[in-house]
């Protein structure tokens, strides 16, 4: 599949280096606002052409899939363009800024039959889907809680710390906890309520999120972007518990029984990337004819930038 990348910062170069070592991947087009910084990118990792804007890319009619890596107030614009060129887009979370910026896009992605997907790693990878079947399974009993604290230092990085840019602690990595929250526990919360510390730019450095499922299960959550990089969860549950170790690569599950004591631990199996999940069931949703992916359908989508939306209310 011919691949096209919109936007070639530091994102894109994971992407980028994990795509060009897939069997079903031809790198074909990256387009940057800055043609030396695109051509510079093209060599690095083996596309066939690079473009100074974005319009090219666009029309492009060779490009089969778009993958856009750019800061969060720009992806409404941007995917609204690749779709009405007849575009398939794969966009680094969060999709959009706002919840009807989503719906207005998925109402285009549908009514022109084309994939649309935000791209969140966590939920194709091997050991989410077995966290999955674990809980399926009651090896711990009732879910009874999801506790979680993401801190990663990012006050030095301009888009994060940029209103304009859509910066702030939750949409730039409170999706990972939020989507191990939705895995874990779904999204039918009958409560929700958040607490936020801003930076002197106001955006959100600091949040604490407290949900609550129609089940009774909670989910606390702490997302941070001051302080030291810490990022372990535990799911609390009737007959013991799981911790699963760095929440936004998950590599690492272990399980305890009632008493804290240790039972077994799954490591994340070797993979090429964290990215290579996503971008594979991408290919073959595209390939199909498909719209959207099972593991992470619009309904859940917009579901979970909903929820943001009304966090960020809070």
């Amino acid at each position: 599949m011919k691949l096209g990348f919109l936007g070639l910062g530091q994102m894109s170069r994971g992407m980028a280096w994990t795509a060009a070592r897939l069997p079903e991947v031809e790198m074909w087009a990256c387009a940057s606002r800055d043609m030396d910084r695109a051509e510079i990118f093209k060599q690095e990792y083996g596309f066939q052409k690079a473009y100074g804007n974005y319009e090219d890319l666009y029309d492009d009619p060779e490009v089969e899939l778009i993958y856009i890596a750019t800061p969060h107030s720009f992806h409404y614009e941007q995917i609204r363009s690749c779709l009405e060129a007849g575009k398939p887009v794969l966009c680094e979370k969060p999709l959009t800024v706002h919840a009807w910026e989503s719906d207005e896009l998925i109402r285009l992605a549908e009514k022109k039959h084309l994939f649309l997907l935000e791209a969140q790693m966590l939920r194709f990878m091997p050991l989410v889907k077995l966290l999955q079947s674990i809980l399926r399974e009651g090896c711990i009993g009732q879910v009874v809680s999801f506790n979680v604290c993401y801190s990663y230092p990012l006050e030095y990085k301009e888009r994060v710390m940029s209103p304009e840019l859509g910066g702030g602690a939750l949409l730039d990595i409170g999706v990972y906890p939020l989507t191990l929250a939705d895995l874990i526990m779904g999204h039918d919360y009958v409560h929700m309520a958040s607490d936020v510390i801003l930076t002197d730019s106001g955006v959100d450095a600091v949040d604490e999120i407290i949900l609550r499922t129609r089940e009774n299960m909670m989910a606390n959550i702490t997302v941070s972007i001051r302080g030291s990089n810490y990022s372990d969860a535990v799911i609390i549950a009737t007959s013991g518990h799981l911790v699963l170790r760095d929440v936004n690569h998950l590599n690492r599950i272990e399980q305890y029984d009632f008493n804290n004591r240790f039972i077994r631990g799954w490591d994340r199996p070797d993979q090429l990337s964290d990215y290579v999940h996503e971008l594979r069931a991408a290919i073959s949703a595209v390939r199909e004819g498909k719209c959207q992916c099972q593991e992470y359908d619009w309904e859940t989508m917009l579901a979970q930038q909903r929820l943001m939306d009304c966090l960020r209310k809070e």
